[in-house]
């Protein structure tokens, strides 16, 4: 057994809770300090007496909030995903604050302002996550952040995960040695309480694991090939199942997501409309041809529809990319990867890369959706120079459900993304879909377009 350097999460990663909590809690009593000033505001037209003295109980009532997150698993929450940590807050705070309105209508007849408790439970659905993850990203800064976890099994898989998961520090599973499985002797764990499985197929004992090994926590990643499927555990009654699903297979999940598209569609198209004319009016003057382009693409069922972008390439990109090609191997390779080129001769200057950038070009597709072509998420639409390089059955996969204008790809590498990568990241979508999915990759697509992290 090798060690993998995890000394600094030691003693003083006992104080995450604590500070997590404490960082909640001066969030929450600011929410609630702003929820009565907004309603202060508005008394001119909504009369209403704020003796400061009526709220001391909200101050203390909000503290259900961090006492909902301690017992489901969010202090610290190390190993939840992002989608599981935005989900179990956002309950806990949605429960927490209808909570404390049936107590106030209840037990002390409407002491509270309910314009109070709905403005401090509207800032904190959408506060909380931001300043956790600032709480997480500052203790992470300062060594505080992690569980130290040892990796067993399979050596070419412990080494993938180790990185892996030194790629992913926001889980909080740092690793702190890598060992055999079975174990070939007692080894030094550097007092980690998580071991990670990682055996081969056929090659591991549930009951042998559970038995013998000395840590408080295990977790068996099965080997997949690589991908991810959407598994669940179940106990069945018969022994220990594993549940796959297609969510966006069942009829009411589809219905669900189509009336959030046409409601997220028709409040940002008042937006979006102003910047579509403004840039496409700068292409038309720019640039030689149309302000916009087309293209056929595959949608829900195999259908074709047309695509629609703010152009951002030149009238002959076509003969540009056949004589870069014809040039360079390394740009052939790179167009194999990812089918893009981030040198791109391609793009009109300036104003091209610009919107590529920050992915304005992409903002007519939201007629898209509204013609019930596309999803604000969803795999995305690709050429069939693209659909030609995935397996058949992927491409049936994604056949099944409308292509998005974002996705699960998109937030997790963008441009940077190989076709192979992009085609696994829109299974485990279509495979996993939430509504917390869909608003977890909103959430990020809003900060990766503005960061402009991986657009070429």
């Amino acid at each position: 057994m090798r060690a993998s350097g995890a000394d600094r999460v030691g003693m003083a990663g006992r104080a995450v809770v604590p500070l997590l909590i404490a960082a909640d809690v001066l969030t929450l009593e600011l929410f609630v300090l702003l929820g009565m000033w907004l309603r202060e505001a508005v008394s001119v037209w909504f009369p209403i007496s704020l003796a400061p003295v009526t709220f001391h109980g909200i101050h203390l009532a909000v503290l259900v909030i961090p006492l909902g997150c301690l017992v489901w698993g969010l202090y610290p929450g190390y190993g939840l995903s992002p989608v599981d940590r935005l989900r179990r807050r956002t309950l806990v705070v949605l429960v927490g604050f209808g909570l404390m309105d049936v107590y106030d209508h209840l037990g002390q007849n409407g002491q509270w302002s309910r314009g109070v408790l709905v403005v401090a439970m509207a800032l904190a659905v959408v506060g909380l996550p931001i300043t956790h993850a600032w709480a997480r990203r500052t203790l992470l800064r300062l060594g505080l952040w992690g569980e130290k976890v040892v990796l067993l099994g399979d050596p070419e898989r412990c080494r993938m995960t180790a990185a892996a998961l030194s790629a992913r520090p926001d889980l909080g599973w740092i690793p702190a040695g890598i060992g055999n499985w079975p174990l070939d002797g007692e080894g030094h764990w550097n007092d980690a309480e998580m071991a990670i499985l990682l055996p081969l197929r056929g090659e591991l004992s549930l009951a042998e694991a559970a038995d013998s090994l000395p840590f408080r926590r295990m977790v068996v990643i099965p080997d997949l090939g690589g991908r991810s499927l959407g598994v669940s555990s179940l106990e069945t009654g018969l022994g220990l199942g594993l549940g796959m699903r297609n969510n966006l297979l069942y009829p009411v999940n589809r219905m669900l997501k189509r009336s959030l598209d046409l409601v997220a569609v028709l409040l940002a198209l008042p937006l979006a409309l102003p910047v579509i004319a403004a840039f496409a009016l700068a292409v038309k003057v720019i640039s030689p041809g149309p302000a916009f382009y087309g293209q056929q693409r595959e949608g829900l069922g195999g259908r074709p529809f047309r695509l629609w972008k703010i152009r951002s390439m030149t009238p002959d990109a076509e003969t540009r990319l056949d004589e870069v090609l014809g040039q360079d191997a390394r740009t052939q390779g790179e167009w194999k990867s990812r089918m893009k080129l981030e040198d791109d001769p391609r793009i009109i200057p300036g104003i091209g890369r610009f919107m590529r950038r920050f992915s304005i070009d992409e903002l007519p597709q939201l007629l898209n959706v509204l013609l019930g072509h596309m999803s604000l998420v969803g795999p995305r639409p690709l050429p069939a120079y693209h659909l030609a390089e995935i397996s058949p059955a992927l491409v049936a996969l994604r056949q099944q459900v409308r292509p998005g204008i974002t996705g699960w790809a998109q937030i997790s590498g963008r441009s940077h993304s190989t076709v192979l990568q992009q085609v696994e990241y829109d299974a485990y979508y279509i495979r996993n879909w939430s509504f917390w999915i869909d608003s977890y990759v909103l959430a990020r697509t809003v900060e990766v377009v503005l960061s402009a992290r991986g657009a070429f």
